[in-house]
């Protein structure tokens, strides 16, 4: 392998995360990419480390913090640590690891038909999902026979050893610069884990790879590769309707499934992954694995299998979750598409009861709810009504109370009345029930599908790319000076909104629960005396500061007492005297500028007079000399 490029390197550090947490060094990825004279420095660095095939002792050092694994996790074995390393050594092994997976790409060392974890470029986590989910739906719909088995390893990448890693690189010919590299960085690593204030002692990793760092994923993939590829001759894969043979075994880093058409050949594939998997020191999980056997399309229950002679529980029993879509003996979608619906139900209400300002909302549900809603909208067959349901929703406030409340509309058409309004728009709700009579409501904002938020002053129904700066809307800069071309939507509503925003400018005859009947307490209250009038209703002739929102202050040791705003722009009797006063000083200004400018004027004149007068008596004079001097010559000549 030749050495490590300059061009390597900007793309690692182009990729990563600016927000990454920074190793044990200290120094995180933000400080590469804006500093290119320290990248350049890095590369440099880089290079002498490739150069020697010598790791620093820097880099050999983790600091460990404790994630759960599942969502109540209270023993040792439910938690896994999350390693935070140098930026230096991740870039470095990034480069290393992109080598490595064109070099085993190229000389098809790795079967991507089996692992699809780990590489890059595949999208495997839905192939995966996708493949099994196809043939099981075939085999039910043709009536076939099919075996599948849910396999989960126990601490898998905790418990892989060091030297199947480096007998896996020897056996696909990697080459030796690399393998030296990896085996000089496995080599004295060290790691100490912190919870809470405490932190452990620093203790040597001599089995398992290191999580969060950038080759071990590689190298996890390419050593369960090699695991499962052993066991494929054992039996053959199932077939699917196009003709095409499947693998008996398809794995996403530690996830296996194991799929054969007949029971003794997913037994026979079993026995070979245990002897395997104990070869290599590690072992699965029997409680966490799951069976399923199709007999002419139906599930039944009268096969068993068994890994060291521990019974694997069948999905009739428990149903299994693999690769975050939910597997069951009715092998439809429909009670995970409810539960889907369910979970999304409860969130929005969350966020509805919370008291948050409507753009933080906003934020949670593109950036909180909205990836949790995309994927098993992938992975199930989700009917279109269904979706739709999910889609359009309503975001609906009252300034009055202050309460906001989140509406999902079943029927598309009673939202047809808000279709071709732009934002500002006052529209009358009765469309949208009954108990909405009489309601009249301004169209404030919205968001489509994708989360991109509508602008005022875009006259158009679709998406737009602008550049925006700091100062407008649906964007907020991050440096001083910085603009960015940003995906925003028109101001014209259409059918492809999913949250539309609406304020409601005038009350109906009746409550609406949640909306109109409670009013949410504001910590600080308005300062504007026109913004007070509008919040109380009040009139001209009202004395605003008779209804100023003040504030409770505490303290230890002394009386309660409240707090007042200062009320801007509120007219009184002194401010009218101050603004008359304003006005006698300046017209008193104004006459006297007039004054003095006339008193000036006249000077002025004077004084042009003057010099013109004295002009005439020079010039006179001179014409007086003039006569003198040529009739004084005449008289001499004579």
């Amino acid at each position: 392998m030749s050495e490590l490029q300059l061009k390597e390197v900007r793309e690692v550090v182009r990729k990563a995360r600016a927000s990454s947490a920074p190793g044990p060094s200290g120094t995180s990825y933000k400080v590469y990419k804006y500093c290119p004279k320290l990248l350049l420095r890095l590369w440099y660095i880089l290079r002498v480390f490739w150069r020697r095939g010598r790791i620093p002792d820097q880099w050999r050092v983790a600091e460990g913090v404790w994630i759960p694994k599942e969502e109540n996790s209270t023993q040792l074995d439910q938690f896994r640590i999350i390693s935070l390393l140098c930026v230096e050594a991740k870039v470095f092994f990034s480069a290393v690891s992109k080598r490595l997976c064109t070099y085993l790409a190229e000389n098809n060392y790795i079967d991507t038909s089996v692992q699809k974890g780990g590489i890059s470029g595949m999208p495997g986590c839905l192939e995966h999902t996708g493949v099994v989910t196809q043939l099981i739906r075939e085999a039910r719909e043709n009536k076939g026979n099919l075996s599948v088995l849910w396999l989960d390893l126990e601490n898998a990448f905790g418990s892989i050893p060091h030297k199947l890693v480096q007998f896996t690189l020897t056996k696909h010919h990697v080459p030796s610069r690399c393998r030296d590299l990896i085996a000089d960085y496995y080599s004295n690593f060290r790691m100490r884990v912190s919870s809470g204030e405490i932190t452990s002692s620093w203790h040597n990793v001599e089995i398992g790879i290191i999580t969060g760092c950038t080759i071990s994923v590689t190298l996890f993939s390419l050593a369960m590769n090699m695991l499962t590829k052993s066991a494929e001759p054992e039996c053959r894969g199932p077939r699917t309707n196009s003709g095409q043979r499947q693998p008996p075994i398809r794995a996403f880093m530690d996830d296996l499934t194991v799929m054969t058409e007949s029971v003794p050949g997913c037994r026979w594939i079993l026995k070979g992954l245990e002897e395997l998997v104990e070869w290599a020191r590690m072992r699965f999980k029997p409680a966490k694995s799951r069976s399923m056997v199709l007999r002419k399309g139906k599930v039944v229950d009268k096969f068993r299998f068994n890994i060291a002679d521990t019974a694997i529980p069948s999905i009739s029993e428990k149903p299994v979750k693999s690769l975050g879509k939910v597997f069951d003996c009715s092998l439809r979608d429909t009670t995970s598409i409810q539960s889907t619906c369910t979970e999304l139900d409860g969130w929005l209400k969350s966020v509805d009861k919370s008291g948050l300002p409507g753009k933080f909302k906003a934020w949670v549900y593109q950036h909180g709810i909205l990836p949790r809603i995309l994927w098993p909208l992938l992975v199930y067959a989700v009917p279109i009504s269904t979706v739709e349901t999910l889609e359009r929703r309503l975001n609906i406030s009252f300034p009055a109370t202050g309460c906001q409340k989140l509406i999902e509309v079943d029927d598309e058409r009673k939202l047809r009345t808000f279709y071709e309004k732009r934002m500002a728009t006052e529209v009358p709700a009765d469309p949208l029930g009954d108990e909405w009579k009489g309601y009249m409501v301004r169209i404030s904002g919205g968001n489509d599908k994708q989360g991109f938020p509508m602008k005022q002053g875009v006259l158009t129904h679709g998406r737009v790319r602008l550049l925006l700066s700091k100062g407008h809307s649906c964007y907020r800069p991050r440096r001083t000076g910085e603009r960015k071309r940003k995906s925003v939507r028109g101001c014209i509503v259409d059918a492809n909104l999913s949250v539309l925003n609406l304020v409601i400018v005038k009350k109906g005859e009746k409550d609406i629960p949640g909306l109109t009947d409670s009013t949410v307490p504001r910590r600080l209250g308005p300062k504007r005396a026109s913004k007070i009038r509008k919040l109380f209703n009040l009139s001209k002739e009202d004395d605003v500061r008779q209804f100023v929102v003040r504030r409770p202050v505490t303290k230890e040791g002394k009386k309660p007492r409240s707090k007042a705003p200062k009320i801007q722009r509120l007219v009184t009797p002194h401010v009218l005297q101050h603004k008359r006063r304003r006005i006698a000083l300046k017209r008193r200004r104004t006459l006297k500028n007039k004054e003095e400018a006339a008193e000036y004027a006249k000077l002025l004149a004077k004084r042009i007079k003057e010099a013109k007068d004295k002009r005439q008596e020079q010039i006179a004079k001179r014409r007086r000399l003039s006569s003198l001097r040529a009739s004084k010559s005449e008289s001499s000549q004579k």
